[in-house]
């Protein structure tokens, strides 16, 4: 049983940058609530939940707190958010607009079931040793990006079918991890090895290979200039692999 369930740390209203997702509907705010730090690499609870002030939460306060921030919907982000059912079905209930989850694969595989056709997009965290339900989000879930968890320049990618996910964006575990050299290596090689979308901190700005700026990015703020309603670039009509229309009905 999760004793941390029920409640969260946060309701915060942001753009969706910074998450991260990038490829999903570009500048679009969502009210972000969940643990104090969003979902974590690993599979602590304790760690993650113990040491944070947590309010209980119940519909009206969640849906008051969307309709206060004119958020668009709603970013489910505990540390593992598929181990907090309870207020899951809070938000749930609440939710006006887009479901966003962010995960790291860790919970109950019966909420993971409930949530697949629900979720506009997903944030999946994954590290070294990705949640036991990590790969099943990739497989199945609506518009996965992947928040890379880096410690390793050999290794700079989850052990993960990447195929699947719309862009990943590779972060250090830890700021030892995140000194300049190590990173930009860690970076060169993950590009050399993936053929999709790939962030990280130094590297946020999507280009067509026409020259055109599709989106621009900065500091968790985002504009569209090349990039079309329809994912093509306005000057050479490539198609590109971006989300930018809402998929189906709010959650209700």
């Amino acid at each position: 049983m999760n004793p941390y369930d029920g409640a969260a740390a946060q309701l915060v209203p942001q753009a969706v940058e910074k998450l991260p997702l990038l490829r999903w509907r570009p500048g679009t705010r969502l009210l972000v609530v969940g643990s104090r730090d969003g979902a974590s690499f690993d599979h602590d609870l304790a760690a993650a939940e113990g040491r944070s002030f947590r309010r209980p939460l119940d519909p009206v306060l969640v849906a008051a707190a969307q309709a206060r921030s004119g958020t668009g919907g709603l970013a489910l982000a505990w540390s593992s958010t598929l181990a907090f059912p309870q207020a899951v079905d809070i938000c749930l209930q609440a939710c006006r607009g887009a479901l966003v989850v962010c995960s790291n694969g860790h919970g109950e595989a019966g909420l993971l079931e409930r949530l697949l056709p629900l979720t506009d997009a997903w944030l999946l965290a994954a590290g070294p040793a990705p949640g036991p339900l990590a790969q099943t989000i990739l497989d199945r879930g609506h518009h996965v990006e992947v928040l890379a968890g880096w410690s390793d320049p050999a290794a700079p990618l989850p052990p993960l079918d990447l195929t699947r996910a719309a862009a990943v964006h590779l972060s250090p575990l830890t700021s030892a991890h995140g000194s300049e050299e190590p990173m930009r290596a860690a970076f060169d090689a993950a590009r050399a090895s993936w053929a999709g979308a790939l962030y990280d901190e130094a590297h946020q700005r999507d280009d067509c290979p026409c020259g055109e700026v599709l989106v621009w990015r900065s500091q968790g703020r985002s504009r569209l200039d090349a990039l079309g309603p329809d994912a093509c670039c306005t000057r050479c009509g490539r198609q590109h692999a971006f989300s930018l229309q809402p998929r189906k009905d709010p959650v209700s």
